[in-house]
């Protein structure tokens, strides 16, 4: 046995105390013997024969370790101290780097993990799209669908009160394509810009999109009807090779509302647990001489409606109806953003391209600052607000208030996370707005604020036509104060996120 590998103890405090286990076992010859004349055998004869205790036999039968060897030992000592604490600081340092990179927008592991175990089960037969949607739907399991259809932010609200529909009927949202309206280039999946695994987990409902369910755009597929509750019939599934049918609810269900008629939540509960075959049997007479001439009644496994932007919320206050709000204001209390609009939050895809945008407007896609959303375009069009200098003035003295409150505020936790230990001073202020002005957008800059260009950026160019009304939208959401338009959902939708994801401040002109 090496003396560097086996040592003993002998003494009680130092390095000398440790002795080579080889020093136990005398050989011929007179090296390990405690005196130079006496032989090997002389000494293992007195060493057997007087019984000794531990500290006694150290004192003459074991010798003490040289210099050389206790250097050694005590610089092995040091260096696996050393390298202790070298990965001491290695662990630290890596678990600041997994916080660092996975601060701010982005889903923290653990969160992802929990979404992942605990969300609400998958509510087709597959994962994959079939050629039938009915071929990949559970007996078991009731479903409920619509088609929203206006600009992008109406249907955003409408997926709100979708999502909140099936909170409400206990049911699994299927959700349909974003329409295309105007020059946006087709209808697009709503993942491709939100993120509909956080959205299901925390409203605690189980969503799958229509893509998910039926393979679309292509030929094969099985030729399908649904009927629908409604009224207009814009085939909102011919991508799926499906046809679709309405039938007007029952009268005694609906409200006037806004510049509509449209079902209360209530009422939908009402109508789904009630049998309407005789309400349907009549309107069958009535537009279509008789049931054998008419579609089938609505669905009762696949629950749909033509659309649920115009459907209100109920909101009490101490016992009466809070109309504080109008329809399209969307107040904060109401259950539609409290229990699912607020966790439609922006996909990692669309935040990766907003963080590039953000830090091409400020130098930094962290920093701190105040946005406006000045509405222009249509609205100007039907006098609902002027692109005069006034106007200007107006969203300028809005923004001056919401600069002060957030200086006011920012010694509460949230606020002060988002501006820092900055001194009192102007947030920098970005601004999105619809006007094609040059002159109109010149006095805004004039007051120096940072436009939103998105021909600078050559959004349309690299990303595709959706991309500057949500890149807009996702701007807007990462201010800590914010100024909108009246009337416009795209503000009212803004001004929303910013004070609960952000705990905000937000003015509307």
């Amino acid at each position: 046995m090496s003396r560097r590998a086996s040592y003993v103890r002998k003494g009680e405090d130092d390095m000398s105390a440790y002795v080579p286990l080889q020093s136990h076992r005398p050989s011929v010859g007179q090296a390990n013997s405690p005196n130079p004349g006496q032989s090997s055998s002389a000494f293992t004869k007195d060493f057997a024969a007087e019984p000794m205790n531990y500290k006694e036999s150290s004192r003459y039968s074991i010798p003490m370790l040289d210099a050389a060897t206790r250097a050694h030992l005590v610089g092995v000592v040091r260096q696996r101290n050393v390298r202790a604490w070298e990965r001491l600081v290695i662990i630290i340092l890596s678990i600041c780097l997994i916080i660092t990179m996975f601060r701010g927008h982005a889903e923290t592991v653990v969160e992802r993990t929990k979404m992942k175990l605990a969300a609400p089960k998958h509510p087709l037969r597959l994962k994959s799209p079939l050629k039938s949607f009915r071929a990949n739907l559970l007996d078991s399991r009731g479903y409920v669908t619509s088609f929203p259809h206006s600009g992008l932010t109406n249907q955003l609200i409408e997926y709100f009160k979708l999502v909140h529909l099936g909170q409400r009927l206990d049911r699994a949202v299927i959700i349909p394509d974003l329409k295309a309206v105007r020059y946006e280039g087709g209808d697009v999946p709503l993942s491709r810009f939100f993120d509909l695994q956080h959205l299901s987990y925390y409203s605690n409902v189980s969503i799958v999109e229509w893509a998910d369910t039926k393979i679309p755009d292509v030929p094969g597929t099985e030729p399908e009807k649904l009927s629908c509750w409604g009224w207009r019939d814009d085939r909102p599934l011919q991508r799926y090779n499906t046809h679709t049918d309405f039938w007007p609810p029952p009268g005694q269900l609906t409200v006037p509302s806004s510049i509509e008629t449209a079902m209360t939540f209530p009422a939908m509960e009402v109508l789904v647990s009630q049998d309407q075959t005789q309400w349907l049997t009549d309107k069958a007479n009535e537009f279509f001489g008789g049931v054998q001439n008419a579609p089938a009644f609505p669905d009762e496994q696949v629950l749909c409606f033509e659309n649920l932007f115009f459907v209100p919320s109920i909101h009490f206050v101490q016992g009466k109806v809070d109309k504080t709000f109008s329809l399209e204001e969307l107040s904060p209390e109401d259950p539609v953003w409290k229990n699912a609009g607020v966790h439609m939050k922006f996909s990692k895809h669309a935040n990766k391209i907003g963080d590039e945008l953000i830090d091409s407007l400020l130098g930094s896609k962290s920093k701190p600052f105040v946005a406006v959303h000045i509405r222009q375009g249509d609205f100007v069009t039907f006098g609902r607000v002027s692109s005069s200098t006034d106007v200007v003035e107006a969203y300028a003295a809005a923004e001056k208030e919401v600069q002060e409150e957030i200086w006011r505020r920012r010694k509460s936790s949230v606020m002060a996370m988002q501006v820092g230990k900055m001194k009192h001073k102007r947030l920098p202020v970005v601004f999105a707005t619809d006007s094609e002005d040059p002159l109109f957008i010149k006095k805004l800059t004039a007051l120096g604020w940072i436009y939103i260009n998105h021909n600078d950026f050559a959004t349309v160019t690299r990303f595709g036509g959706w991309y500057p009304g949500i890149l807009d939208s996702l701007i807007l959401s990462r201010s800590v104060g914010f100024v909108g338009t009246k009337q416009s959902t795209f503000s009212y939708v803004a001004a929303r996120r910013v004070e609960s994801w952000n705990g905000g401040v937000s003015k509307i002109v």
